[in-house]
């Protein structure tokens, strides 16, 4: 069932301007410190990730907010490389993602650094992790990658807690 969106019910756009300019600095620069400024910038960014659903979702005529049935199975998009490895593709923005050819019935969720990392744990290495912006900075974050940075996120919260 699809519903009509009222305009101040829209939620802005992501952006992740931030993390665009640190990938193209990396680019440009491949040192220590501008990777650092990446790695940051990707566990604080809010990424769009193409999904499958389905049942559609409903809006909260109230809040505008999206509701999800706690039954509703949601397929996330799994790209490969050459080598046959799997991937998440996730963007940083709309513009971005406007390069992947998203199906018609495809939905976008924001995703997270945990997020991503929580469902490449549990597929048992099966997904190889996922690539932001596969179009056209094609950044990579191999399962191993995301493992390290995230035991490093929780011995840093660890320490904070003491």
């Amino acid at each position: 069932m699809k519903q009509n969106i009222d305009k101040t019910t829209v939620p802005k756009p992501v952006r992740n301007d931030k993390l665009k300019e640190a990938m193209d600095q990396l680019r440009n620069d491949p040192t220590r410190e501008n990777n650092i400024v990446v790695l940051n910038e990707v566990v604080s960014a809010g990424l769009l990730a193409p999904v499958s659903m389905d049942r559609e979702p409903e809006i909260d005529k109230k809040t505008g907010e999206v509701i999800i049935d706690k039954d509703t199975e949601i397929r996330f998009e799994i790209i490969s490389n050459n080598r046959g490895e799997l991937y998440y593709p996730v963007f940083t923005d709309g513009a971005e993602m406007k390069k992947f050819n998203i199906e018609q019935d495809q939905r976008v969720l924001i995703v997270s650094f945990n997020d991503l990392a929580a469902m490449i744990k549990v597929q048992n290495n099966q997904i190889a992790g996922f690539v932001i912006n596969p179009k056209s900075d094609n950044m990579i974050f191999s399962a191993d990658m995301i493992a390290k940075m995230s035991a490093e996120m929780e011995k840093e919260d660890k320490e904070k807690e003491k």
